[in-house]
């Protein structure tokens, strides 16, 4: 009941659902990866290792967030809602959801940081062992961008999980060192 009370406080204050994004492990099967079930939004529950990283505009990977393996728990969606919120070392909030929406085959994902590019309802389409991605126009600072959300699968020797991230789209496969805007990446974790 603690969590679905604070799903409402979350929805109330931010006027939107709330959202959060993750996708599977190479290593593992495509069953063990989407669960029994075989839906996506089952990928991201469970327990985490949680690791904030800002990149671009003069940032190589330290986060005033502070959160560096921080255990966090996400739990299992609600009516296709999933929300995750942390509380950063500078006393910010860290809030991320994702709504799979009413026809089960789009989603929408809501980012909210004091640092990086916040979005709310953006548009993510899923698909299987690449995660979620969209992108739209956006603005950012004084000028409209095209901004990209993506959740996808990351993968180490001992370890898996989903890294999500929302940049402008000309940022993409470029040297984060020559990145114009920042841009947070959130990455979940856990041992294989």
């Amino acid at each position: 009941m603690k969590h679905l009370n604070h799903i409402k406080v979350l929805h109330c204050v931010l006027g939107a659902f709330l959202l959060v994004t993750v996708v599977g492990c190479s290593t593992l099967s495509s069953t063990q990866r989407l669960g029994t079930s075989g839906d996506p939004l089952d990928n991201l529950t469970g327990d985490w290792d949680i690791t904030t990283f800002v990149f671009g505009g003069g940032n190589s990977g330290q986060s005033t967030c502070g959160l560096s393996h921080k255990p966090t728990s996400i739990a299992p969606h609600l009516d296709g809602i999933l929300v995750f919120s942390a509380i950063c070392k500078d006393g910010s909030e860290l809030i991320f959801g994702l709504k799979r929406s009413v026809d089960k085959r789009a989603y929408h994902l809501t980012v909210k940081s004091k640092e990086g590019i916040s979005v709310s309802d953006f548009p993510v389409e899923y698909k299987e062992n690449q995660g979620w991605a969209g992108f739209q126009n956006q603005g950012v600072g004084d000028k409209e961008v095209s901004i990209t959300a993506t959740i996808q699968p990351i993968e180490g020797r001992n370890w898996y999980g989903w890294t999500i991230e929302v940049l402008p789209t000309a940022d993409i496969n470029v040297d984060y060192k020559t990145q114009k805007t920042p841009h947070l990446r959130l990455d979940l974790t856990r041992r294989k």
